[in-house]
């Protein structure tokens, strides 16, 4: 028999460094934060491990999705390119 506290758990818990990790995990996890970004999972993915540069309009939503979380810690990442606006 299935403890109840296992039925809740879905997929790996989330280990993405700051603020990534954070940010899904107030978010309901990354494949909703992909999906609240309009981009696939693998593409969160890609931006995570620095594989692909984060678009301009793309760091500007996380951003905001940061500020409206209050995820503070290394939100620095993502606004390198917005200060010349």
């Amino acid at each position: 028999m299935e403890s109840e506290a296992g039925k809740n758990k879905v997929g790996r818990p989330i280990s993405a460094p700051a603020p990534w990790g954070e940010l899904a995990r107030s978010v309901g996890g990354s494949l909703k934060l992909a999906e609240m970004l309009g981009v696939a999972k693998s593409t969160l993915h890609k931006w995570t491990s620095g594989t692909h540069r984060i678009p301009k309009l793309a760091r500007k939503e996380l951003l905001r999705l940061c500020n409206e979380n209050g995820i503070k810690e290394g939100i620095d990442i993502l606004e390198p390119d917005l200060k010349s606006n």
